[in-house]
């Protein structure tokens, strides 16, 4: 984990670009696992703010990156993953999509974000135990 809190904090805006859409991706198709149709999907800065403000990594985000936007730093997160071969996209989407509730409808409410945001949080904590372990 050592080495990923440095390209946080050195090269987080660099490496959100590329999580942007790695995130949008997961995102977009776990939504259309669950609803059970194609859906393309951005995900919201709101989204990703209150995703990092429920996962483990917030009160490491607000000592060690307080330069970077909290939805940075989530993005930054999936792209430092997936170029160290630690992210299996397939497993992202299979944990994402478990993690909204069954009756989980996207409505683009505030409820409907909570709810995301919770399972983006979820996904989150998961990645980083994982790449925990894996050090």
């Amino acid at each position: 984990m050592k080495e990923i809190e440095i390209l946080l904090r050195n090269e987080c805006q660099n490496y959100a670009k590329l999580g942007d859409s790695i995130i949008n991706f997961i995102c977009s198709a776990s939504l259309s696992n669950k609803l059970k149709k194609p859906i393309g999907f951005k995900v919201s800065n709101r989204v990703l703010n209150t995703a990092l403000d429920l996962s483990l990594l917030n009160k490491m985000a607000r000592y060690y990156f307080p330069k970077c936007k909290k939805s940075d730093i989530i993005e930054a997160l999936f792209g430092i993953l997936w170029v160290r071969k630690e992210l299996n996209i397939d497993e992202c989407i299979e944990y994402l999509t478990r993690s909204l509730p069954s009756n989980f409808l996207y409505n683009n409410t505030l409820s409907s974000d909570y709810e995301l945001a919770k399972a983006i949080a979820a996904l989150v904590n998961f990645l980083i135990g994982h790449s925990h372990e894996k050090q």
